[in-house]
Formats: C-alpha cells, structure tokens, sequence
C-alpha cells in the first residue's frame, strides 16, 4: 500500500524529522530538560551526511507565507534563504 502525505503532513513530518534535531538550543544541550536534545553535535556541520545525495533542504524566513517568517534578525541581519542540507550534507543548524 502506497502512503500519500497532504503537503501540510509533508511539512509536519520534515519538521519533525530535520528541523527538531537541527535546532541549535537542542544541539548545545539548553532544551534538554524540557524537550529533549539531538544527536546532532556540532562538529558534524560541514561533513555529516544527513541523507540521500539528493536531499536538500532549505530555511527561508523571508517567505511571507510562512508561518516563521520575518525580515529581520534579533541583531538586525535581514533574513535570507539558507541550506540546511545541501546535496545530503548537514550545513547547519536552526537558529542563531
């Protein structure tokens, strides 16, 4: 039996499985008392194969339509697209 996700379960399912273990309080250990923390270290920013060689994975807070979007930074910086995966490599995390 094939499954198929609705795009809104597409979304809930990547944020559950890449955007929980790439956010930076989690990876530096101040969640882990309320929600957990993440395999992630920092050391495997640049060199850890995430995934696929075809798996790429973008943060864009600068999309109006979404739900984390805003145009600035807390220091100022504008917002911009970002990889977070590229080609299957984990680049960075979530959050500054």
């Amino acid at each position: 039996m094939d499954v198929v996700l609705a795009p809104d379960q597409m979304v809930l399912q990547i944020h559950e499985s890449i955007g929980h273990p790439l956010e930076l309080d989690r990876i530096l250990g101040d969640e882990r008392n309320y929600a957990g923390t993440s395999f992630i270290t920092p050391d495997m920013f640049g060199s850890y194969r995430y995934g696929s060689p075809l798996l790429n994975v973008t943060f864009d807070p600068d999309n109006p339509h979404e739900v984390a979007s805003y145009g600035f930074d807390d220091v100022g910086v504008p917002a911009h697209r970002e990889f977070l995966i590229k080609d299957g490599i984990l680049l960075r995390g979530l959050g500054g």
